[in-house]
Protein backbone atom coordinates (compact mmCIF):
# COMPACT_ATOMS: atom_id res chain seq x y z
CA UNK A 1 0.00 0.00 0.00
CA UNK A 2 2.75 2.42 0.95
CA UNK A 3 4.69 1.73 -2.23
CA UNK A 4 1.62 2.35 -4.39
CA UNK A 5 1.09 5.75 -2.72
CA UNK A 6 4.75 6.57 -3.35
CA UNK A 7 4.53 5.59 -7.01
CA UNK A 8 1.34 7.61 -7.54
CA UNK A 9 2.94 10.68 -5.94
CA UNK A 10 6.06 10.25 -8.11
CA UNK A 11 3.94 10.10 -11.28
CA UNK A 12 1.73 13.03 -10.25
CA UNK A 13 4.75 15.19 -9.42
CA UNK A 14 5.16 15.81 -13.13
CA UNK A 15 1.60 17.14 -13.41
CA UNK A 16 2.30 20.46 -11.67
CA UNK A 17 1.75 23.47 -13.91
CA UNK A 18 4.78 25.68 -14.48
CA UNK A 19 5.00 29.00 -12.67
CA UNK A 20 3.90 32.14 -14.50
CA UNK A 21 6.17 34.81 -13.06
CA UNK A 22 4.95 38.41 -13.23
CA UNK A 23 6.37 41.52 -11.61
CA UNK A 24 3.79 44.05 -10.40
CA UNK A 25 5.96 46.97 -11.55
CA UNK A 26 6.40 45.51 -15.06
CA UNK A 27 2.77 44.75 -15.93
CA UNK A 28 1.95 45.94 -19.43
CA UNK A 29 5.57 46.57 -20.42
CA UNK A 30 6.80 45.08 -23.69
CA UNK A 31 9.95 43.48 -22.27
CA UNK A 32 8.31 41.98 -19.15
CA UNK A 33 8.44 38.44 -20.55
CA UNK A 34 12.14 38.79 -21.40
CA UNK A 35 12.92 40.11 -17.92
CA UNK A 36 10.96 37.23 -16.37
CA UNK A 37 12.96 34.75 -18.46
CA UNK A 38 16.27 36.30 -17.39
CA UNK A 39 15.26 36.43 -13.72
CA UNK A 40 14.08 32.81 -13.85
CA UNK A 41 17.37 31.71 -15.42
CA UNK A 42 19.39 33.63 -12.82
CA UNK A 43 17.40 32.14 -9.94
CA UNK A 44 17.57 28.64 -11.39
CA UNK A 45 21.35 28.88 -11.78
CA UNK A 46 21.62 30.14 -8.20
CA UNK A 47 19.39 27.32 -6.94
CA UNK A 48 21.27 24.64 -8.88
CA UNK A 49 24.48 25.79 -7.23
CA UNK A 50 22.96 25.91 -3.74
CA UNK A 51 21.07 22.59 -3.70
CA UNK A 52 23.19 19.55 -2.90
CA UNK A 53 23.79 17.16 -5.76
CA UNK A 54 21.76 13.95 -5.55
CA UNK A 55 23.63 11.00 -4.09
CA UNK A 56 22.82 7.57 -5.52
CA UNK A 57 20.91 5.28 -3.18
CA UNK A 58 23.00 2.29 -4.11
CA UNK A 59 25.20 1.08 -6.90
CA UNK A 60 24.35 -1.48 -9.48
CA UNK A 61 25.57 -5.05 -9.30
CA UNK A 62 26.69 -6.89 -12.39
CA UNK A 63 24.35 -9.58 -13.63
CA UNK A 64 26.16 -12.93 -13.58
CA UNK A 65 26.87 -14.74 -16.81
CA UNK A 66 24.22 -17.26 -17.81
CA UNK A 67 24.57 -20.69 -16.25
CA UNK A 68 22.61 -22.58 -18.90
CA UNK A 69 21.07 -22.19 -22.34
CA UNK A 70 17.91 -23.66 -23.80
CA UNK A 71 17.33 -23.77 -27.55
CA UNK A 72 13.99 -24.31 -29.26
CA UNK A 73 13.80 -24.67 -32.99
CA UNK A 74 12.16 -26.00 -36.11
CA UNK A 75 13.86 -27.95 -38.85
CA UNK A 76 12.36 -27.71 -42.33
CA UNK A 77 13.35 -29.84 -45.30
CA UNK A 78 12.54 -29.09 -48.92
CA UNK A 79 14.14 -31.52 -51.31
CA UNK A 80 17.80 -31.69 -50.45
CA UNK A 81 17.69 -28.29 -48.64
CA UNK A 82 17.32 -28.22 -44.84
CA UNK A 83 16.77 -25.08 -42.77
CA UNK A 84 16.83 -24.75 -39.01
CA UNK A 85 15.14 -21.77 -37.34
CA UNK A 86 15.93 -21.55 -33.63
CA UNK A 87 15.66 -19.31 -30.60
CA UNK A 88 18.04 -19.64 -27.65
CA UNK A 89 17.19 -18.50 -24.13
CA UNK A 90 19.73 -18.08 -21.38
CA UNK A 91 19.09 -18.75 -17.73
CA UNK A 92 21.19 -17.20 -15.00
CA UNK A 93 19.56 -18.91 -12.06
CA UNK A 94 18.83 -17.28 -8.71
CA UNK A 95 21.86 -14.95 -8.73
CA UNK A 96 20.88 -13.44 -12.06
CA UNK A 97 17.28 -12.84 -10.95
CA UNK A 98 18.45 -11.36 -7.65
CA UNK A 99 20.85 -8.99 -9.42
CA UNK A 100 18.17 -7.91 -11.91
CA UNK A 101 15.68 -7.24 -9.10
CA UNK A 102 18.27 -5.37 -7.06
CA UNK A 103 19.19 -3.22 -10.06
CA UNK A 104 15.50 -2.41 -10.67
CA UNK A 105 15.17 -1.34 -7.03
CA UNK A 106 18.30 0.80 -7.30
CA UNK A 107 16.92 2.48 -10.43
CA UNK A 108 13.67 3.34 -8.65
CA UNK A 109 15.50 4.60 -5.57
CA UNK A 110 17.84 6.75 -7.64
CA UNK A 111 14.90 8.18 -9.61
CA UNK A 112 13.27 9.23 -6.33
CA UNK A 113 16.50 10.87 -5.13
CA UNK A 114 16.83 12.82 -8.40
CA UNK A 115 13.17 13.89 -8.16
CA UNK A 116 13.75 15.17 -4.62
CA UNK A 117 16.83 17.11 -5.77
CA UNK A 118 14.81 18.71 -8.59
CA UNK A 119 12.11 19.68 -6.07
CA UNK A 120 14.75 21.32 -3.82
CA UNK A 121 16.12 23.28 -6.79
CA UNK A 122 12.60 24.42 -7.74
CA UNK A 123 11.82 25.49 -4.16
CA UNK A 124 15.05 27.51 -3.91
CA UNK A 125 14.51 29.02 -7.37
CA UNK A 126 10.92 30.01 -6.49
CA UNK A 127 12.07 31.59 -3.23
CA UNK A 128 14.73 33.54 -5.15
CA UNK A 129 12.09 34.88 -7.57
CA UNK A 130 9.79 35.92 -4.71
CA UNK A 131 12.58 37.77 -2.90
CA UNK A 132 13.18 39.79 -6.08
CA UNK A 133 9.53 40.89 -6.19
CA UNK A 134 8.23 38.42 -8.78
CA UNK A 135 4.78 36.91 -8.24
CA UNK A 136 3.62 33.50 -9.47
CA UNK A 137 0.38 34.34 -11.28
CA UNK A 138 -0.55 30.65 -11.62
CA UNK A 139 -1.40 30.39 -7.89
CA UNK A 140 -4.44 31.88 -6.11
CA UNK A 141 -2.13 33.78 -3.74
CA UNK A 142 -0.20 35.24 -6.68
CA UNK A 143 -3.39 36.32 -8.47
CA UNK A 144 -4.61 38.01 -5.31
CA UNK A 145 -1.27 39.78 -4.82
CA UNK A 146 -1.27 41.01 -8.42
CA UNK A 147 -4.83 42.34 -8.10
CA UNK A 148 -3.93 44.24 -4.96
CA UNK A 149 -0.82 45.69 -6.65
CA UNK A 150 -2.52 47.08 -9.77
CA UNK A 151 -2.05 50.82 -10.37
CA UNK A 152 -5.80 51.51 -10.03
CA UNK A 153 -5.97 49.99 -6.56
CA UNK A 154 -2.74 51.75 -5.58
CA UNK A 155 -4.21 55.10 -6.60
CA UNK A 156 -7.39 54.37 -4.66
CA UNK A 157 -5.32 53.54 -1.58
CA UNK A 158 -3.50 56.91 -1.84
CA UNK A 159 -6.79 58.82 -1.98
CA UNK A 160 -7.96 57.38 1.33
Amino acid sequence: MRSSVLLVSVFLAGCVSPAQWTHPQLQGKANAADLATLATADCYAYAAGRAPAPQPVMGYMPTPAPTSYTTYGTASTYGNQTAFNATTYSSGGFASGFAAGSNAGASLGNAIVVSQARRRIKNISDACMRTQGWVDASTPEGKEELQSATPASAGAAKER
